[in-house]
This record gives C-alpha cells, structure tokens and sequence, in this order.
C-alpha cells in the first residue's frame, strides 16, 4: 500500500462504514462520529494501518464494539 497520511485513512475508513452500514447504526448513533473516533485506534496501530482503512473499517464493522456506542 502506498504511503497514505491520516486525514486520508481517516476520511477512507468513515467512507468505508457508511458505504457498508449507513449512516446511523440501528441504535441511532452517528457512523460518521463514531467512524472519526474509531479510526484513529487503527491509524496508531502499524499492522492495521498497512491492512488499510477499507479492511480496518471491515474488521471494526465485524467484530467492533459499536452496537454500544
């Protein structure tokens, strides 16, 4: 994957999540708040960083805690 800054990876991983789920979880939560948030835990984490941010919001739409959020 090519170098990518984090405003890029953020705004990716929040397109991802709304591409897949929409723009509000069922609990009424905002997915573009709670996609800001989140993506900064893969951003700061290498390993998830070189997945890129469509497969880090994959795995946070899969096995994520934002049915809580």
């Amino acid at each position: 994957m090519p170098d990518i800054t984090q405003p890029e990876f953020a705004q990716r991983f929040i397109d991802r999540m709304v591409d897949v789920v929409g723009l509000t979880f069922a609990n009424g939560t905002d997915v573009r708040e709670y996609a800001k948030a989140s993506s900064s835990t893969y951003w700061n984490q290498l390993d998830m960083r070189k997945a890129g941010p469509e497969d880090c919001a994959d795995f946070e739409i899969e096995y994520g805690e934002w049915e809580d959020a």
